[in-house]
């Protein structure tokens, strides 16, 4: 068999290998010439270890291609990157789980905004169907695509750009030098998590407002306040205390403890979500709001947004907590 002929059976496996590499391998233009050089090199040595005459033949190139087996199998050892949990690598999990929180907060949020129109509308329905089929689809979708990338073994960097991998590289020699903690799982900085200072004004400020809201100083517009105006007033003052108080913990703990700064974050999201039902009483009475200079369906329509508030900060506190898991082994 001619030179050209035995060129041409090698660069035919090698074009059918290439074809059947994952797509994040032949974006890496120098480190797949490097895969394909070395394996046209093995080929060849092969091929001249199974001739009779000590030079590649015909039969000894055909021999040594079955040997490296077919271009799919061959292609397949490059797949298998990443650590199996589950059919989600673990690489990529923790961009599976953002990924899919942010989407279906995206649902639920939408969701509230036409309950809420639907309250002024006057046709006001729970429908936790529409919800679920929603949520369901989500996960779902989301899944199937993460669980496609882990068998093409994709990691979470194949999906940054070069000013992004630069980026990082130097934030990790800005965490060493000032010695904040690595994440053994992603090698990343892990920057504090709270800044205790600043909580701690803050938690100052928040506890002596909602004081305020409790003590209520007698002014001479305080006659003209409906009674059960200022008694909400009192009862948001309790709240805004409380959260204080545990804001105030936070920051003393600072950057330690992070199963307390968990449940302290938990609690919050409760007394948040608990203030709800104060503001759904002036959404649904707004005379009792005094010194307004609107209408009374703009005033609703304002508690109505700030419910909305509420429900979003909730879920975002819900993610913050859930982030701090990953300080967990290394605090």
């Amino acid at each position: 068999m001619s030179q050209k002929n035995m060129n041409k059976m090698v660069k035919d496996y090698l074009k059918n290998f290439k074809e059947k590499l994952p797509d994040w391998l032949k974006e890496k233009k120098g480190e797949l010439e490097d895969i394909l050089s070395e394996l046209e090199e093995h080929i060849w040595d092969k091929a001249e270890e199974l001739s009779d005459i000590e030079t590649p033949t015909e039969s000894s190139i055909r021999l040594a291609l079955t040997h490296m087996g077919t271009p799919g199998s061959m292609a397949r050892g490059y797949k298998r990157r990443g650590t199996p949990k589950v059919y989600i690598t673990e690489e990529l999990w923790p961009l599976y789980t953002t990924v899919l929180g942010i989407l279906s907060a995206v649902i639920v949020i939408i969701y509230v905004i036409f309950m809420i129109i639907n309250i002024f509308m006057g046709s006001f329905q729970l429908d936790f169907v529409g919800i679920i089929l929603g949520l369901t689809g989500v996960f779902t979708i989301v899944t199937l695509i993460f669980v496609g990338l882990s068998m093409e073994g994709y990691l979470p960097e194949d999906f940054k750009t070069e000013e992004e991998r630069k980026r990082e590289e130097k934030e990790l020699s800005k965490a060493e030098s000032k010695g904040w903690p690595i994440s053994p799982n992603t090698g990343k900085p892990l920057k504090p998590f709270v800044h205790p200072t600043g909580m701690i004004v803050g938690a100052i400020v928040q506890m002596a407002f909602g004081l305020i809201l409790i003590i209520q100083p007698s002014t001479d517009f305080t006659h003209l306040i409906e009674p059960e105006f200022l008694a909400l007033l009192r009862i948001f003052g309790v709240f805004i205390i409380s959260e204080g108080c545990l804001d105030l913990i936070r920051g003393v703990i600072g950057n330690q403890q992070v199963r307390t700064h968990q449940i302290i974050i938990g609690i919050k999201i409760l007394l948040s979500l608990m203030t709800i039902s104060l503001l759904v009483i002036l959404m649904e009475r707004p005379e009792l709001v005094p010194f307004v200079p609107f209408e009374k369906h703009l005033i609703s329509w304002f508690f109505a947004f700030v419910i909305l508030m509420v429900i979003i900060g909730a879920i975002s506190e819900t993610y913050k907590a859930t982030t701090l898991e990953k300080y967990r082994n290394i605090i």
